[in-house]
């Protein structure tokens, strides 16, 4: 999502990082040595950074945990300190007691950053703005992936109310092209409707496995 702007933690809020990681997570520390720490600003979290611990031990050993904190880094704690889990149910935390900012500068950031970290009870819904997002294990071919990339649009708001905005998506699901609408309310709850099945049964790598 922000793949271009992470910056690196310093020596000193690593170790900050990792001691609050070993207080609140099961299993063995974070080795320093081997893992790298970035973090990134989240434009609907007024002054709380998204941070990415990613311990890489080599032959496709690795672990990652990904936290929500305040930009203060001095101010870190157990207390502030929220770990992404997979659910909806930190984010919504978040949502009220930051509180979240939705608006329709802040609404697709939100959007890409809600359907990153949370798993649907059925599966990952990837949203996706270009053919180039898709992840293939066998490469169509150059006709194919012109007619996809005609039907693949990035986020665009459909409809801007105070209480919700609206906004029209592509979405990857095991192995099909949807279009569908995203509704995100003003204080952040997700919802999806008006799905279409654009494509079925395209090569892809389907992330509910593996």
């Amino acid at each position: 999502m922000f793949d271009d702007a992470y910056q690196e933690l310093d020596d000193q809020n690593r170790e900050v990082l990792f001691r609050l990681l070993s207080a609140v997570m099961d299993g063995s520390p974070y080795d320093p040595s081997l893992t790298k720490t970035l973090y990134h600003a989240l434009p609907f979290y007024p002054h709380h950074i998204i941070v990415e611990a990613n311990e890489n031990h080599g032959n496709g050993q690795s672990r990652m945990t990904t936290a929500i904190l305040p930009d203060d880094m001095t101010s870190w704690s157990a207390d502030n300190l929220t770990l992404l889990d997979g659910t909806n149910v930190p984010i919504y935390k978040l949502n009220e007691s930051v509180p979240v900012r939705i608006d329709q500068h802040t609404v697709t950031y939100y959007i890409q950053f809600f359907f990153l970290y949370v798993r649907g009870e059925q599966g990952i819904f990837d949203v996706i703005q270009s053919v180039e997002d898709i992840k293939w294990f066998e490469a169509p071919a150059p006709a194919g992936k012109v007619a996809l990339s005609k039907m693949i649009e990035p986020l665009q708001i459909r409809e801007a109310k105070p209480e919700a905005i609206t906004v029209k998506a592509n979405i990857i699901f095991k192995d099909s092209l949807f279009e569908s609408d995203i509704t995100v309310q003003s204080n952040g709850l997700v919802t999806l409707s008006n799905q279409e099945i654009l494509v079925e049964d395209l090569p892809i790598i389907d992330q509910n496995f593996g």
